[in-house]
């Protein structure tokens, strides 16, 4: 009886043993990354009372340095901001106000002051005045001529007191050849022409406030660049540079072509500047 109340207890207390070694058993060290902004935190493997956990400090997050992530855009020309595109066929075959501004609204005029319409003409800016929606001769030349249009319609409009107030609309316009130019490849690959050559110059640059470049830029009729302009910069000489040439550089386009199927000049805008500003 006794024998047996002995061999009992060492099964018991041996199965105490072996059951508090397994819940404290040691956790074993794992390699864990924590991937932020395309920087890798390894995280401190501390232990207390015997067991393991992680630890990613504050101290680590604060040592990140992020990249700049920069956005990249090409887009047509105009000086007068928003504007509607018209080619230049329809735009010289128009006689009137509403064959240039689609769904012009005619109905709310009840008579006319004048119709302005200019244009810059190296470096001058042209206008001519017409009585109402006709087009003037005048005007349909300065058609023939223009890269891109304001029109300034001082017109009349009846109240519902049916009184006469004098109101005026604008119309900026940006004429674009009827097969506009485009980079050989599309415009995705475009894009990555142009981060592949500049996105990692600019970023080594670290500056700490990241203002936005404006370059102008012609397509001429051989698919070259040319009168390539800095409208606005990084501020920086060697950056700046960089972005010139990284135009002058860039592989060939396929040129614009007018309505008689000849190829033609077209102008563009580059942005470069920093997402979310």
């Amino acid at each position: 009886m006794q024998t047996r109340s002995l061999i009992f207890s060492i099964l018991i207390a041996t199965i105490g043993i072996i059951t508090f070694a397994f819940i404290n058993k040691p956790i074993k060290s794992q390699s864990v990354t924590y991937e932020t902004s395309s920087v890798s935190i390894q995280p401190k493997i501390n232990q207390h009372n015997g067991r393991e956990y992680f630890d990613v400090g504050i101290s680590e997050l604060n040592n990140i340095s992020i990249e700049q992530e920069l956005f990249y855009n090409v887009r047509g020309f105009s000086n007068n901001g928003f504007f509607r595109p018209i080619t230049q066929q329809k735009l010289i075959q128009a006689e009137s106000i509403s064959d240039v501004i689609e769904n012009y609204p005619s109905s709310w005029i009840k008579d006319y002051n004048s119709v302005v319409v200019s244009t810059t003409l190296k470096g001058t800016e042209v206008s001519v005045t017409g009585v109402d929606a006709t087009l003037t001769k005048e005007q349909k030349e300065l058609f023939k001529n223009a890269s891109d249009i304001l029109i300034n319609v001082h017109y009349q409009k009846e109240n519902y007191n049916n009184e006469i107030q004098n109101r005026q609309m604008n119309f900026s316009l940006i004429i674009t050849p009827e097969k506009q130019a485009e980079f050989i490849g599309g415009y995705d690959k475009m894009i990555d022409y142009l981060k592949e050559n500049s996105m990692m110059k600019i970023q080594a640059k670290n500056f700490k406030y990241l203002p936005e470049a404006t370059i102008t830029f012609v397509i001429n009729e051989k698919g070259d660049a040319e009168n390539i302009q800095l409208d606005s910069s990084y501020l920086d000489k060697e950056i700046d540079t960089m972005l010139i040439s990284l135009i002058a550089n860039m592989p060939n386009w396929s040129p614009a072509k007018n309505s008689q199927g000849e190829t033609i000049k077209q102008k563009f805008v580059l942005d470069i500047g920093q997402n979310g500003c």
